[in-house]
């Protein structure tokens, strides 16, 4: 991180603290309710190499993140499988053997290729969607800093609004944050 200790920060400019923690090759815990789906993406590529918990609203704002995030992905593979399985059906009525036989082999790979490629990028990522109660607080959590504060983690949150935020690499307030976001997590099994 850039930063070392305690800070408080009001600003524009909360990317700047957060984007670090996001960038460090460090696990993430995260709680907040509104996620664009460029953090959820980038949230994607980090748990290619370290572990990432989300823990998010339902909220309508949410769907194309929680699409990037997985949450929903795996009717967009079905959807392509069902498509050439019909498209090679239709083959098969006319007579196209050969057609046939190419179309469903291609749904079958890209049906397999699609589920090992996700899981072996998943497996890192974990997001919990919690409808009720609407979790609202903002938490951004590694094992070396901590940041709370009002900044949701869309580009208005953290480059356009005023936001309030409070940075802390002490490992008392790490800790003490880490068991919280545990609690949170372990509430919504």
């Amino acid at each position: 991180m850039q930063w070392l200790g305690d800070l408080s920060y009001s600003g524009d400019e909360s990317y700047r603290y957060i984007d670090a923690l996001l960038a460090s090759d460090e696990d993430l815990d995260i709680v907040t309710p509104y996620i664009s789906s460029r953090y959820a993406q980038a949230l994607s590529r980090h748990a290619g190499r370290r572990r990432v918990r989300v823990i998010t609203s339902g909220a309508e704002q949410n769907r194309a993140a929680l699409r990037a995030l997985g949450s929903t992905s795996a009717s967009r593979w079905l959807k392509s499988a069902l498509f050439s399985a019909v498209v090679a059906t239709i083959a098969l009525l006319l007579g196209l053997y050969y057609a046939f036989a190419i179309l469903s082999a291609m749904a079958l790979l890209f049906a397999a290729t699609s589920c090992l490629s996700r899981k072996r990028r998943k497996a890192n990522l974990f997001v919990k969607v919690i409808s009720k109660p609407f979790i609202h607080e903002k938490i951004y959590l590694s094992s070396k800093a901590v940041i709370t504060g009002s900044a949701n983690l869309t580009y208005s949150g953290t480059r356009k609004n005023i936001e309030h935020i409070e940075v802390s690499t002490s490992t008392g307030k790490v800790e003490e944050m880490q068991r919280h976001f545990e609690a949170i997590w372990s509430d919504f099994e």
